[in-house]
């Protein structure tokens, strides 16, 4: 492989700390292989991931970055990555994912071969990413998540899943916790019409949360993400617990797929990409688009 600088990135709090021992052994396995100007980068604080991913994207013509982490570690690699892609489309950065997280739903879904083979013998492919625009009043911001948008049960019950080390057992019980107390979303979608959802979910791979199923299969780079959105159902509970309950852990077969999604949210939500949750304003306009091949990955 040509690169022009090898980063390994680390959250030191990932795998029980266990990940620096991981981005050691891979960076000394890429050193003995002949890999030049290899380093490991530790992560300090929420969001370091992506800045570090950005001034290495920025810096060099054609780095190779790795994230080692969850999700969500790999979630700031991305989003920094592409905005050093967008200040310079001269920038040709290859990432890769070495799991180290709570959740690790990218890797399971799209992994083909150990990482480290993976890069020493094989070529980069092109990977779709989501793109999310929030649009609050006069201001505007964009995020890209490689595996999953959601909003609704999905993002509460996340945030306390992907805190936790547990097996499907528990991870049911918080899921059924989620539906019982939840609050329906309400969202304006075209002409102004107002609906109310459990739970919407925009993906690019079939898994979220360790156990949770989105579809039946992942395709990193078929134009397209799936939409799968569960209205709220206020009258019958039994039926609106079972049909979130058989769709978040069983999965369906098919999903409608979609490359644009656009809906206002009439009051505050979180909404999380890749595990990570963050709160969105009341009013802001959400706009879902599939960017293909934005991206070149190792797996």
């Amino acid at each position: 492989m040509n690169f022009s600088a090898t980063s390994i990135i680390y959250n030191p709090n990932s795998t029980s700390g266990h990940a620096k021992q991981k981005a050691d052994r891979l960076a000394a396995k890429l050193v003995k292989r002949g890999f030049k100007n290899v380093e490991t980068k530790e992560t300090q604080r929420s969001g370091h991931a992506e800045e570090l991913a950005y001034k290495v994207a920025k810096k060099y013509r054609r780095p190779l970055i790795i994230s080692v982490s969850g999700d969500g570690g790999y979630n700031e690699v991305v989003n920094g990555v592409m905005r050093a892609k967008s200040e310079n489309p001269k920038r040709q950065p290859v990432c890769g994912l070495l799991p180290a997280g709570n959740a690790n739903d990218h890797r399971r879904s799209v992994r083909k071969r150990p990482l480290a083979w993976a890069i020493t013998h094989d070529q980069p492919e092109d990977m779709d990413l989501l793109q999310l625009t929030i649009k609050t009043g006069k201001n505007s911001q964009v995020r890209y998540a490689h595996s999953y948008i959601g909003v609704g049960i999905t993002s509460h019950a996340a945030n306390q899943l992907n805190k936790q080390s547990l097996g499907p057992l528990k991870e049911i019980i918080i899921v059924a916790r989620a539906v019982f107390s939840f609050h329906p979303v309400a969202v304006s979608e075209r002409g102004g019409k107002v609906k109310r959802y459990d739970s919407m979910i925009f993906s690019n791979i079939h898994r979220m949360s360790k156990f949770l199923r989105i579809g039946k299969r992942t395709d990193i780079n078929n134009g397209s993400f799936r939409v799968d959105v569960i209205p709220y159902r206020s009258q019958w509970w039994l039926f609106r617990f079972t049909l979130n309950f058989l769709m978040l852990v069983f999965g369906l077969k098919h999903l409608p797929q979609e490359d644009f999604y656009s809906f206002g949210l009439l009051k505050s939500e979180l909404v999380h990409l890749d595990g990570e949750v963050s709160k969105i304003p009341s009013g802001s306009q959400l706009t879902v688009r599939n960017v293909p091949a934005a991206l070149s990955v190792i797996r």
